[in-house]
């Protein structure tokens, strides 16, 4: 399951110090429509959820935010990037490949419960 989330929303979870997987994406990035197909099934067959933020949706609002962006994000450069919130910081990563991209979700969301919870 995913959840389209807007800056006020990411905001409020940050300050709640909630734990939650967060992408950042573009809607027409080719990557990142092969990395949604592959999470949507994954999502859906393990009831996992994940919240996106599309940047080209909420320009004006990113624009805006940049400073808010850079200090929570500061390693956000490219789309899809995928972070494990945990307590409202970002603490990891989800390496993007082209191959195998679903065992690679699987392992790293596994390893994070593992680490975080």
């Amino acid at each position: 399951f995913f959840y389209m989330i807007f800056l006020m929303k990411i905001s409020k979870k940050i300050d709640n110090k909630d734990s939650f997987i967060l992408q950042f994406s573009k809607l027409h990035a080719r990557i990142v429509k092969n990395l949604e197909e592959v999470e949507s099934e994954y999502f859906i067959k393990n009831n996992e959820i994940i919240y996106r933020f599309y940047i080209d949706l909420n320009e004006l609002d990113y624009d805006e935010n940049i400073d808010f962006f850079k200090s929570k994000f500061n390693d956000l450069s490219f789309v899809p990037t995928v972070y494990w919130m945990e307590e409202g910081v970002a603490k990891n990563q989800l390496p993007i490949l082209e191959n195998n991209q679903y065992d690679i979700l699987d392992k790293w969301i596994n390893d994070n419960k593992k680490i975080y919870q």
